[in-house]
């Protein structure tokens, strides 16, 4: 994204719209040197202003941050979950066909960060299981 303003009535405009989508750690920066470069030199920013803009940017990180750790945690709660039904036989839906697949559950594969049962002939959404016996 690159920012080009030669007044703050489109300094503005660059911002809402901005605004209007998420805006990630690198917008955020972008934005706070683009408010630094066209500020008025009479009239310049107070350095809470600032402050306060960096404690935004910071927490944005963090909480970025501890969504990726939430999301790994999640990937790992899954996988550990799953494999505790390898050895076992199941009944999952096949999403595609509707259909019940039974089957003694061989392995467990992770594909796309969700984890897959492999059986003999099939393998299934770890979610799509109905019924482990």
């Amino acid at each position: 994204m690159s920012i080009t303003a030669t007044s703050g009535a489109s300094l503005n405009e660059s911002v809402a719209s901005t605004v209007k989508r998420e805006l990630g750690k690198d917008e955020f920066l972008q934005l706070l040197v683009a408010q630094m470069r066209y500020q008025d030199p009479l009239e310049p920013m107070k350095n809470t202003e600032y402050i306060a803009q960096l404690a935004q940017f910071s927490s944005l990180e963090a909480i970025q941050a501890l969504s990726d750790q939430m999301k790994a945690i999640g990937d790992w709660l899954g996988l550990s979950q799953s494999s505790s039904m390898i050895g076992k036989n199941i009944r999952a839906v096949d999403s595609a066909t509707g259909q019940f697949i039974e089957g003694l559950v061989l392995a467990v594969n992770i594909k796309d960060g969700a984890p897959y049962l492999e059986l003999e002939e099939a393998e299934v959404l770890a979610s799509d299981v109905v019924k482990v016996f």
